[in-house]
Order: C-alpha cells, then sequence, then structure tokens
C-alpha cells in the first residue's frame, strides 16, 4: 500500500519541508495533489481525499524511483501569515494490481506552524 507523509514539521522556515512517498510501484508515474480542502470521492477504484472540484487545486507528475520512493521538497518560506494554512495531499499512481490499474495513498493534512 502506497504511504505519504512529511519529512520534517511543516512549521514557517522549514526550508527542508518534503513531502515523502513510500511503497509505490517502482518507477510509477504518479500524480501528487494539494487542495484547500478534503474530499471523498470514488473515482476509478480508489478514493480521492483532496478536494479536486475547487480552484486552486494544484497537480504535479511524479515518478518513484527503484525502491518505490518519492520525495518533493515544499519550502515553506518564513512568512508569519502562513500560519495555521492548512492544506491536504494525496498521491495517486499507475499500478498494475490496483483496482483498474490505479493505487492511492491515504490523504494528508498538513497545518503550518510557528
Amino acid at each position: 500500500m502506497p504511504t505519504l507523509k512529511v519529512s520534517s514539521e511543516p512549521r514557517i522556515g522549514n526550508s527542508s519541508f518534503s513531502l515523502v512517498g513510500q511503497n509505490a510501484p517502482a518507477r510509477a508515474f504518479g500524480i501528487l495533489g494539494l487542495s484547500g480542502g478534503a474530499g471523498s470521492l470514488h473515482l476509478l477504484g480508489v478514493d480521492v481525499l483532496i478536494d479536486i472540484t475547487t480552484a486552486g487545486v494544484l497537480l504535479f507528475d511524479v515518478i518513484a524511483d527503484a525502491h518505490g520512493e518519492l520525495a518533493v521538497p515544499l519550502p515553506i518560506p518564513q512568512d508569519a501569515t502562513l500560519v495555521g494554512l492548512t492544506v491536504f495531499s494525496q498521491t495517486l499512481w499507475s499500478d498494475a494490481c490496483g483496482p483498474q490499474g490505479l493505487s492511492a495513498t491515504q490523504g494528508l493534512r498538513i497545518t503550518v506552524s510557528k
């Protein structure tokens, strides 16, 4: 089962903050989504847990390495207006063993702190 987590605390000024994926199929193509809201949509055999219907949703093409891992740097600037900002993230992978050829990570809620 692929997973998604953070590399460190999502706090302002954390230049080494990253999203980290594990257990994806080796060298699989995926889509990493970031949204301002949580979602619940069953689509193509997987549960999409970020709100993909809102303006401002960001989708990034990603590729897992040979070990099925992924690291996406998302440095957080030293900006106090970001404190309390919450985003939701999830990764969808091409996966021959998944329903309809797809698998997805759990949804991840990230709130920026001081």
